[in-house]
This record gives C-alpha cells, structure tokens and sequence, in this order.
C-alpha cells in the first residue's frame, strides 16, 4: 500500500449513544452506522435488513419504449440479439436478459465481442455477423451509449437497437429506439448508480411488471455483476447485492456451485469481499485471457458435469493472467523506476509493446495504489495501441481522457475508469496533454486518503466487536470495510 494521508472525520459519540439506545443496538456497531452518515433509527433498519427495491423501472427515460418494442419482438418471433461485454458486469448482463427472453419464449442469440481481437462495444463486423443470423432488434447491455456510428450502420442493414448500458452518455445520443441509462440528464431515476446489469435488471422488472420473481430468480447474477464493476454500495444497489447475496449462497446454479469448488469457497458463506477476491476474477479471467462466453455458459448451464469442465477451464485461464500479470508489473516498474520525469507527472502514462490488454487495467489499478497517482497503461500491437486506466478519488478519469479525445480513436468509461485506442505516434502527445489538462484543471492533485472510522484502544480490540462488522454488509465501494486507528503505538513484535 502507498502512503495516504490519514483522514479522521469526527465522531458524533453523542448521536452514536442516541442510536443505540433507539435501536437497542451495541454502542459498537451504532458509532460504525454513525460514521457512514446513519443517525435514525428507520435509516439503521434499513442498512441492516436492506430496504425495499423500489425504484419504479418506468421512472428511466425510454424504458417504456423499450419495453414496448422489446415485447413485440417477443410476441411477432422476431429474432433478437443480446450484445454484451466480455467482463463480469457484461457477462452477467447478457446472461440475465438472454435466459429471460428465452423463457419468455423470444426467438434470441446473444454475442459477446472477443476482448483481444474485437474489443469493447458495438463494431460494423459484428453487426454484419448478426444481420447474417437474420437478426431484427439488437439489445446492447453493459455497452451502446457512445456507438453513434455503429447504431446508424445497424439501421442501414434494417436492425433496430435499445441501448441499457450505465456509462456516461456523450453529448450526442445515438439514434437508438431506446437509450436507457440513469446517467442521461433527462432520466428521472432516483438511484443513478447501477452497474450495467442492474440497468437491464430494471428492464426485465419492467417487461415482467413485477419485481419479486426477478430479483429471485437473477439476484445472484445482479449480484456478481455489481460487484465485479465496483459499483457503489449504496442505495438500491446495497438492497440488490444484500438479496443477490443470499441467492448466491443457495447455490442455485450449477456454474456457480463448480466455481466455489475450484475457487476453495464452496463450503463457505459469500459475503461481498469473498465474492469479490474469489468468483469475480475467475468470470473476468474467461474474458481477459480467453473467451467470455466460456464465463457466460457456465452461468447459464443446467448440467453438473458441464459446469465442473468450464469451471476447470476457467480456472487455467485464471492462472496464466496471474502469470502474465506479474511479468507486466515488472516492466511498469522498471520503466517508472527508470525515468524521474515519467515517476514525476501528475497522470502516469506508461506504454509498453504487445502486453496484454485483458490485464493492463488490473495493473493500473495496482500502480494507482502504490504510487497515488492516475495511471493509464498502454500496449501496442501492430501499430496498433490501447489504454485501460483507473483514478483516485476526486480525478475524473474520464474527464481528463475526454479532453483529449481528438487523439483517439475511441474511449469511454467514468469518473474512476478509462479504455481508450489510440495510434501510437500519437502517445507522447497524449501524454503531454492529459498531463497539461490535470496541472490547468487540478493545481492540486488530490491525495489519496485512508479514512478512519475512529479510533481504537487495543484494549477495545475483541473478537465480539469484530464479528459485529458482518452487520454492515455488503461491504465495499461506497460503503467501505472499517478501518480504525491505533494511534501512539510502537509495534514490537
């Protein structure tokens, strides 16, 4: 871990007293609510128990739209296509409404692009591939709202498409018959962040006119694919992970039950960190280093000895990122270690040849941590280069990219995460201009910070106390494990 500035907000110890004695609650476990901004007793119900799904899905612009010209593809046996995305997120996004239009008894394929040899988001070669299969209407999950030219080119081969995708959408809005995203200024959503599944969970609770059976019957999808885009905790997405959780735990799928195996979860409860560290990079090794839709058949099998296969297969592929991620860790820190002016830049940019680009946003996010800065990766291949990228909290990764986008050829993502493609002469320049934009924009960089829920004696530290942590989950981005401060100490041994 690099160093971070520590930040110790204060305690309310007042409140914290006031809100056990309400809710009859350990003073413990009331000065942790207290310190993610919980003071009454209906809030602390809600956080604990988990509140009601209750953002109505015709709420999001479009979505009746979509609804509509979704169900009477389903009602005149026009065939649909699912588009995707080879991560977790994608890849449970296209699972959930794949299995429900087939059981709604849809005439549906779905197509999930090959990381290394399509990469993200629609393109005109894959369109031609489905238009080849006699598809009518093309649903994009988890991807479509920035495809203005591809979403025209499917309307030139006589393919309609709803988008549902959760990035942020561009000023220009392609010419969909639907583009159903929180993030457009338009939608009246009251909850904003979903990940890409949990906006087509919300068109399936809409084409279903109820919410119960679906959250039963695909929680565990919703679930994982929340988990694995690191969306926040917060808000309905806490309510759908803490359901999506208990599902998970049922081991209703037999792709599910054969990844627990191979992952050394298998007789233990999931909670939102075990499923983070253990199934969520296994789903997203199927993409980065072989095929997604290896991932995506695991989800959706019924058969034990099937699931056990993929599961294994899954697995090998989820060795050899660990492999080639170590390798490329090296070379990053080689070339910062090399080069003060490159360790010195606001935004790290580091290029490097023919790494693979399943891994790079990984070893980005691993830089970020130790160094405190930006960092986006680059590979090129081919005189070909693409970027992955994560940020720090209060850098708008996506922001800063934006600016330079007349030096791309594509590139999307949000405030935390960034891809981009880009021709390699152009990597210098790219450099020097996002790193332009951040000293203009941010004359200080913000610092990474460690937030400390309070602090501890070690006398106070026992095993009771730690265990009432449990109450406070899902935990993760947006609602953090608790970190305390030992402050004064002197660690002898």
């Amino acid at each position: 871990m690099g160093i971070k500035r520590w930040a110790l907000p204060p305690l309310d110890k007042e409140a914290a007293a006031q809100l056990a004695e309400d809710c009859g609650i350990n003073p413990f476990l009331a000065l942790l609510l207290v310190t993610r901004g919980i003071t009454d007793p209906e809030s602390a119900a809600e956080f604990i128990m988990g509140g009601d799904i209750s953002d109505d899905p015709f709420s999001f612009i479009d979505m009746d739209i979509a609804v509509e010209r979704v169900q009477r593809a389903i009602e005149s046996h026009e065939k649909i296509a699912v588009y995707g995305d080879y991560d977790c997120d994608g890849v449970t996004s296209t699972v959930l409404l794949y299995s429900y239009l087939r059981e709604k008894g849809a005439d549906v394929i779905y197509y999930i692009p090959e990381r290394e040899c399509e990469g993200y988001g629609l393109h005109r070669e894959s369109i031609d591939q489905i238009q080849l299969q006699g598809v009518k209407l093309i649903v994009t999950v988890d991807n479509g709202v920035s495809a203005v030219d591809e979403i025209d080119y499917a309307a030139s081969k006589g393919i309609e498409v709803v988008v549902t995708d959760h990035h942020r959408p561009p000023d220009k809005l392609p010419s969909a018959v639907a583009v159903v995203n929180p993030h457009r200024p338009d939608c009246e959503s009251l909850f904003k962040d979903y990940a890409g599944v949990g906006v087509v969970f919300k068109l399936v609770c809409a084409l279903e006119g109820d919410t119960e059976p679906v959250i039963e019957r695909y929680g565990d999808l919703v679930a994982l694919g929340t988990l694995g885009d690191v969306m926040p905790l917060v808000g309905e997405n806490r309510s759908l992970v803490k359901a999506g959780l208990h599902i998970l735990n049922e081991n209703t799928r037999p792709g599910i039950l054969a990844l627990r195996k191979i992952a050394g979860v298998d007789d233990k409860a999931l909670n939102s960190v075990k499923t983070t560290f253990t199934l969520v990079p296994r789903l997203n090794a199927a993409g980065r280093m072989g095929s997604p839709e290896l991932a995506a058949r695991l989800l959706m099998t019924d058969k034990e000895e099937d699931a056990e296969a993929l599961a294994s297969e899954i697995q090998e592929y989820n060795v050899r990122r660990q492999s080639v991620e170590a390798g490329i860790l090296e070379e990053v820190n080689k070339s910062l270690q090399g080069d003060p002016a490159l360790m010195a830049s606001r935004v790290l940019i580091i290029e490097g040849n023919d790494w693979h680009t399943g891994v790079i946003g990984i070893i980005a996010a691993r830089i970020v941590e130790r160094y405190g800065k930006p960092c986006i990766l680059i590979s090129t291949t081919d005189n070909e280069s693409k970027g992955s990228g994560r940020s720090i909290k209060g850098f708008s990764l996506f922001e800063a990219v934006s600016a330079c986008s007349d030096l791309l050829s594509r590139f999307g993502g949000h405030e935390q995460a960034a891809g981009l493609s880009l021709s390699p002469e152009n990597i210098d320049l790219f450099r020097k201009r996002i790193n332009e934009y951040a000293a203009q924009k941010y004359p200080k960089m913000p610092v990474p910070e460690l937030k400390i829920d309070f602090k501890l004696r070690p006398s106070q530290v026992d095993v009771g106390k730690l265990n009432l942590i449990s109450a406070l989950e899902p935990l993760g981005a947006g609602n953090p494990q608790p970190v305390f401060g030992l402050f004064d100490m002197k660690l002898d041994n």
